[in-house]
């Protein structure tokens, strides 16, 4: 290509990259402009009208002339787009408590927009952008043309479950339609941590803020978070914490049908962690306190996750001497022989999902070594039931695996201690916590019952 043409190339991108960085300020600019007295006065008439009309009487019912609500998630989480995934078969958990159950996976990539029917009430859309920042509006233009039909918008309320593009996308299609919208809250983007772990998460912290001033109600996983989201924004309306759901009863009772030590007859003493195999997993604590543990060839950590990173933990075990003696299992499909019959779980993992495995464990009886999350220092008392440590604190984590090696008293005791507390404190039922999640999103149709439920 001649010198010339390139040139003029490079101009052209150059002039398309300054067009959309004006684009991308513009409508960023937009989300975090102050609200105007228009917007006010809209949002005031909207809920004065909501709890006028209302009088007591059941939202669908009153509104719709049916039982059951029909809810709209908006999400960048790509797993919702896998029909086995942990995150669809909850929602797939709650298609008989919902008329319909429509989810929009926002995907920055080129490409044109799809939905697929998943069941007969439960529907996914594709919605696709090349940027990031585009994402709110196409969705918008999805709502449209894949949602509104001649009795109008399809959906009564819809869920954003995280903050940043989906919140936004939730914000300009409630607003469009004159739906209540609720966000969930999953991490915590008021800390330079999460500022600094991705190029455009400062935007990102903004447009939470923005949104959250606006939502109807914001759920969290924690009370820790919904603390700091009250402290971090006085006034924003209806935060509660999300019920939650542990499956950990077959694991009492269960036997195994076969023992770990069987299958690997090198270990004496066998470590399970569970996890991701990504760059930012959580593994990397988990290895950094076996590095010294795993010089005895007599202790092995099998380790049960997938990922892209799966190449990268495989070399850091090479580099750091410790590559016989650890495993890497894609998945348990028998996990109740994997927790009934090793010696230790070690869980560095803070997330929710994390929370099931940690249960699950001590009611197979395996002794724990964790971080301390809300809900471990809620249940599980340190150096009785369990070994806790903060978070990041991975010389706790060393210290609690070496003090159980060649202790068996303390292993009983965790054992012991935790499977009472899962038989006392615990109850598992299935429709009470998919009744309280449907209950936690209708809420939201009515600030009064909001109000009063609290």
């Amino acid at each position: 290509m001649p010198e010339g043409s390139s040139n003029q190339s490079e101009k052209e991108l150059a002039h398309v990259e300054s067009e959309q960085s004006k684009k991308a300020r513009a409508m960023l600019d937009d989300v975090l402009g102050a609200e105007t007295p228009e917007d006010i006065i809209e949002r005031e008439l909207a809920t004065t009208s909501i709890e006028e009309e209302r009088s007591g009487e059941q939202v669908i019912e009153r509104e719709f002339g049916r039982e059951k609500s029909r809810v709209l998630f908006i999400t960048k989480d790509v797993s919702y787009l896998e029909r086995k995934s942990s995150a669809m078969l909850t929602l797939e958990t709650l298609v008989p408590f919902f008329d319909e159950i429509h989810i929009m996976v926002l995907l920055p990539m080129g490409g044109k927009e799809d939905v697929s029917r998943i069941r007969s009430n439960m529907w996914v859309y594709r919605v696709r952008a090349r940027y990031w920042w585009q994402l709110p509006n196409e969705a918008l233009a999805a709502a449209e043309t894949q949602l509104t039909f001649s009795d109008g918008f399809r959906p009564d309320v819809i869920v954003a479950l995280d903050p940043f593009e989906s919140g936004y996308a939730a914000l300009r299609i409630a607003k469009k339609f004159g739906r209540p919208f609720q966000i969930r809250v999953t991490e915590d983007f008021t800390n330079e941590r999460f500022k600094n772990a991705e190029k455009h998460n400062k935007w990102r912290a903004r447009m939470a803020k923005r949104v959250l001033k606006r939502a109807d109600g914001v759920r969290t996983e924690t009370v820790q978070m919904s603390q700091i989201l009250e402290s971090y924004l006085p006034g924003i309306r209806d935060v509660r914490v999300l019920p939650q759901f542990h499956n950990f009863k077959s694991f009492l009772h269960a036997e195994p049908s076969f023992n770990v030590h069987d299958r690997y007859k090198d270990f004496h003493y066998i470590a399970l962690a569970f996890g991701p195999l990504t760059v930012d997993s959580h593994l990397h604590d988990t290895f950094a306190a076996f590095n010294l543990i795993l010089r005895n060839p007599h202790i092995g950590l099998v380790v049960i996750g997938r990922g892209p990173a799966k190449k990268m933990f495989e070399e850091k075990a090479s580099l750091l001497g410790i590559k016989r003696n650890v495993v890497f299992l894609s998945d348990a499909p028998d996990l109740v022989s994997y927790l009934k019959t090793a010696d230790v779980l070690v869980q560095t993992d803070t997330s929710r999902g994390s929370e099931d495995v940690v249960l699950q464990a001590a009611a197979a009886g395996l002794p724990i070594v964790m971080y301390e999350t809300d809900m471990r220092a809620d249940l599980f008392d340190d150096g009785e039931s369990g070994s806790l440590s903060e978070k990041g604190d991975v010389q706790g984590i060393y210290e609690g695996v070496k003090s159980l090696l060649n202790n068996i008293a303390l292993r009983t005791r965790y054992k012991d201690a935790a499977r009472h507390m899962i038989e006392t404190r615990l109850v598992e039922d299935k429709d009470v916590y998919h009744r309280a999640l449907r209950d936690s999103i209708e809420v939201t149709l009515n600030p009064e019952d909001s109000k009063d439920q609290k």
